[in-house]
């Protein structure tokens, strides 16, 4: 699902010369877990779920620029392992 959704649901300015808006990222997927306006970043909870895991498995933090476009994303996983 992850995959998915960076590498072919969400856009940016470098893969496809049109970036994904944080309106259009927030209607996909929902809110943000938090915002840093200062770095110009919001923090993803990763919603996959395997088995009787219920921690998260890691983090989207995907990166807009002043105009509120998506610039990049990077996965963060938490390293937890049932």
């Amino acid at each position: 699902m992850v995959w998915d959704l960076v590498k072919n649901r969400l856009k940016t300015e470098y893969r496809h010369n049109k970036s994904s808006t944080y309106k259009e990222v927030v209607e996909l997927i929902g809110e943000p877990e938090s915002i840093d306006t200062i770095n110009g970043f919001a923090k993803f909870l990763i919603e996959e779920k395997f088995d009787y895991n219920i921690d998260p498995n890691g983090y989207v933090y995907l990166h807009f620029n002043k105009d509120s476009l998506l610039q990049k994303w990077v996965i963060v996983d938490t390293g937890f392992e049932p």
